[in-house]
């Protein structure tokens, strides 16, 4: 398992809880709610989903920001 520094360095986030806070649902995939992350760095969305039961996160889509759209098999909430 990497170190805290080297995890931070190769972008990824460490989890420290599973019933931690987590970022708002953006929309659904399969029918399950989809939540999105911006890595500012990288100008890329991570849209994911948070399988609590399974205390596992899947990643659904990375996305360019900078596309001005979505991952088609993604259902926003609301039209952007």
């Amino acid at each position: 398992m990497p170190s805290r520094s080297s995890a931070k360095s190769c972008g990824r986030r460490e989890v420290s809880s599973p019933t931690g806070p987590k970022h708002e649902i953006y929309g659904y995939f399969d029918g399950q709610p989809v939540r999105l992350l911006l890595l500012e760095r990288t100008r890329c969305h991570v849209y994911y989903l948070v399988l609590e039961g399974e205390n596992l996160v899947r990643i659904v889509a990375v996305w360019g920001a900078m596309k001005g759209t979505e991952p088609g098999s993604i259902k926003p909430l609301r039209e952007r």
